[in-house]
């Protein structure tokens, strides 16, 4: 039956209140490409992934610290298991770090990974000082300088002397594992026979351990600026407090100190001994 007079005009002015009541106060409110509406209404998820070093001068010869923060609420993946971060000269050319691979690894929201680097490129030579930079996929960079000019308290080589031994810090906690290092400061050859004992002495002069090398087909040639590398492992219980230096062809390290404190060996990243 057809609506007519009063009736049809009821409905039609049900309708229009109906249309209002909906659609009169409500708004739109735009969103992002998320969804998330921009008003605040949901959290926006953000990615922001940080690299820093540890300090923005080293000395030569010292171990640089670059670490990787996601500081973001989002986990970001990558290539590889360094999550794509190494150093570069100023100039660009890569000294440290891995080169992108196939194997995706995370960073989640709030992860840290710490890099050393021990001043060497891939001919395990020390590099020159100058500026330098620590990248990462999707991280801005951080710069940083080597400086020739600072003191290296414990690596104090005599007047004249070409090859100098010296360990990358001062001062290690019970059971930290003790890198120690041979450097050609000069600028010609040197040549070391094919057997040489490096030395661990205590603050009496008394040998702790005596570390074997050998080189094949019998002698190491260490070229200008070149670097040769090593690690004490002390015992499984840590070596008794106190000072300590490393000796070897004649040569003898400023003094190191062994702490009281006893070392998290979960704190070292598996890329710390490369």
């Amino acid at each position: 039956m057809e609506k007519t007079g009063l009736a049809a005009s009821i409905s039609v002015t049900a309708v229009a209140v109906l249309i209002a009541v909906v659609l009169g106060d409500m708004q739109v409110i735009p969103q992002d490409d998320r969804g998330c509406k921009l008003d605040g209404g949901c959290e926006v998820r953000t990615r922001s992934v940080v690299m820093s070093t540890d300090k923005p001068e080293y000395r030569l010869g010292e171990t640089v610290t670059y670490i990787l923060h996601n500081e973001g609420d989002v986990t970001v993946k990558y290539p590889d298991t360094s999550r794509g971060a190494g150093v570069k000269e100023a100039s660009g050319r890569q000294v440290a770090g891995n080169f992108p691979g196939f194997a995706i690894t995370p960073l989640v929201p709030g992860e840290r990974v710490v890099h050393y680097w021990h001043q060497t490129d891939s001919f395990s030579k020390l590099v020159r000082p100058g500026n330098f930079v620590a990248f990462a996929t999707y991280a801005a960079p951080a710069h940083f300088v080597i400086n020739s000019s600072l003191a290296y308290p414990w690596m104090d080589p005599a007047d004249g002397q070409q090859l100098v031994l010296g360990t990358d810090k001062p001062e290690y906690e019970r059971g930290e594992p003790v890198r120690y290092f041979i450097m050609n400061t000069g600028t010609e050859d040197l040549t070391v026979g094919m057997v040489h004992e490096i030395h661990i002495k205590n603050a009496t002069g008394t040998v702790v351990e005596t570390i074997t090398r050998m080189y094949y087909p019998g002698t190491m040639v260490y070229g200008p600026q070149h670097v040769d590398r090593g690690t004490w492992f002390q015992p499984k219980q840590g070596a008794d407090p106190g000072t300590y230096v490393v000796a070897t062809l004649g040569l003898e390290s400023a003094p190191f100190a062994i702490t009281e404190s006893v070392f998290d060996s979960e704190l070292l990243p598996r890329n710390y001994y490369r």
